[in-house]
C-alpha cells in the first residue's frame, strides 16, 4: 500500500487526486443562496433531481436537511441519489427544499394546512361522548 511506505514522496499529481477523492467522499459543507433554492423548486418535475441541484433527506434523527444532489445512479427500473452524506436514497427519500417554497408561496400553505386539520378535528370524535 502506498500510504503505508514511509519514504514515498507526494508528487502533485498524487496530491491532486487525493483531494479530489477526498472532495467526492466527505463535501463541504455548502450554503445555498435563495435563487439557488427557487430555481430548483421551479424546475419541471419531469427533470427530477440532477447532479448539483439541491433537495432535503431524513438525517438519522428523522429531521429533514438540505444538501447537494452529488450523484444520480440509475439501477434497474429505479433511481438513486447521494445526496450529501447520504448514498443511495430513493426518489421518496429526499424532496424539494422546503426554504425555496417558503420563499415562493409565504408560510400561508402550512398555516391552511393547520387550520384545515383543527376544522377536521372539530368534526371527528374518536371517542364517544368526549367533548374536548
Amino acid at each position: 500500500n502506498v500510504c503505508r511506505k514511509k519514504n514515498v514522496e507526494w508528487n502533485p499529481t498524487m496530491i491532486q487526486t487525493a483531494q479530489i477523492l477526498i472532495e467526492i467522499e466527505h463535501p463541504r459543507r455548502c450554503i445555498p443562496n435563495a435563487r439557488a433554492l427557487i430555481e430548483n423548486v421551479m424546475a419541471p418535475s419531469s427533470e427530477d433531481f440532477a447532479v448539483g441541484s439541491w433537495a432535503e433527506y431524513r438525517g438519522p434523527d428523522t429531521k429533514w436537511c438540505l444538501d447537494i444532489v452529488r450523484k444520480v445512479i440509475p439501477i434497474d427500473d429505479e433511481i438513486y441519489y447521494n445526496v450529501g452524506p447520504r448514498r443511495r436514497l430513493r426518489r421518496y427519500d429526499i424532496r424539494k427544499p422546503q426554504e425555496g417554497l417558503v420563499r415562493i408561496f409565504g408560510y400561508r400553505p402550512w398555516i391552511w394546512q393547520q387550520w384545515a386539520l383543527l376544522k377536521v378535528e372539530q368534526q371527528l370524535r374518536f371517542q364517544p361522548g368526549n367533548h374536548h
